[in-house]
């Protein structure tokens, strides 16, 4: 996979285009980005984020505004954690001599001149960008995205562990062969079965949602107070079953993957109240153990791609830091604005 990767990575640099052309409309990877994307659409420049393939995206291609089948330049949105990792410099660093050895124009801009220095740095941008237009040396490329493949520059076993970490998020399609009562009208035995089984399938599971999938399993739309109450009394003669903060789990078993929630049924599954913490510190140990070093608005923002949020709104940020900030201390290790593991 890394020489096919290569390869077609040296293809795009130079020729501007994959054989297999894929938009996957990936978004923008940080505020910074969209920040930097605004500006430049407020003075007239179409851009596309994420431009190329996993590994080796740009993180913003400006289009040529006389040829939309061209970009002027591709711009680097460097947060903090490129300071903090050696790897991801020198990765960057060797991402940056391939493109332009094939003559791309890359323009960086570090996230603290932008917010500190704000106009300076529009400035700056805008006069490069000008500059380029009487250019000749402008690199042809056709604005296109491919669907994501390995970054051969990253330690393979982080890339297994990676691939191992992320899976989809199953739901439970229960059904419960009695139209006649409602879930509280049926003994609790036979609800604490159905219940268990819906924990068994989706652990951990917030106690709402298993009421969710008990309503649902009789042909009813909504849970109501009612329904939760008899859900939790199911849940809770239900045996080998632990219960952590109203997040219910099959006794005795670890969890160490992180489920995307990307293509749920149920979007209340995208809530930030229904993620368990649990899912969290694994989503956590893993990107600071990846990274080595991360800063910590930067790490918030990670996590949620991992459970395939687009963007990290103000609730899902609040219950990410406060796992975050319990796991200080214990897993985790805070030296400023930075996080490391605890040795």
């Amino acid at each position: 996979m890394g020489v096919n990767a290569f390869k077609e990575f040296l293809q795009f640099a130079e020729k501007g285009y994959f054989d297999v052309p894929i938009n996957t409309e990936k978004g923008f990877d940080s505020d910074f980005e969209e920040s930097v994307a605004m500006f430049l659409a407020k003075h007239g420049y179409k851009v596309q984020p994420q431009v190329g393939m996993a590994g080796f995206f740009i993180d913003i291609g400006v289009i040529d505004p006389s040829n939309e089948n061209k970009f002027y330049c591709g711009i680097e949105c460097d947060g903090a954690t490129y300071h903090s990792s050696r790897s991801a410099r020198d990765r960057d660093r060797l991402r940056q001599e391939i493109l332009e050895g094939r003559g791309w124009k890359i323009y960086r801009i570090w996230s603290t001149d932008w917010f500190h220095r704000r106009q300076d740095q529009e400035a700056k941008l805008l006069d490069y960008l000008a500059s380029l237009q009487n250019s000749n040396e402008i690199k042809q490329v056709n604005p296109e995205v491919v669907e994501p493949i390995v970054d051969i520059f990253e330690p393979q076993a982080i890339v297994d562990e990676a691939r191992d970490l992320v899976v989809p998020y199953i739901e439970s399609n229960e059904k419960f062969f009695s139209r006649n009562k409602a879930p509280h009208e049926v003994s609790v035995y036979e609800r604490s079965k159905l219940v268990k089984k819906i924990v068994e399938i989706e652990a951990p599971i917030h106690q709402d949602e298993v009421a969710r999938r008990v309503a649902k399993a009789f042909d009813l739309e909504k849970a109501g107070a009612r329904i939760v109450a008899a859900t939790v009394e199911g849940l809770k003669l239900a045996n080998g079953l632990t219960n952590e903060g109203g997040f219910w789990s099959v006794a005795g078993e670890v969890n160490r993957v992180v489920r995307n929630r990307s293509s749920v049924i149920n979007k209340n599954l995208e809530k930030a109240e229904y993620i368990p913490p649990a899912e969290i510190a694994v989503a956590l140990e893993h990107l600071v153990k990846s990274s080595v070093q991360i800063e910590d608005a930067e790490l918030v923002q990670q996590v949620s791609r991992l459970f395939g949020f687009q963007r990290c709104g103000p609730d899902l940020k609040i219950v990410i830091q406060k796992v975050l900030d319990r796991e200080v201390g214990r897993l985790l290790q805070r030296n400023g604005s930075y996080i490391s593991l605890n040795k």
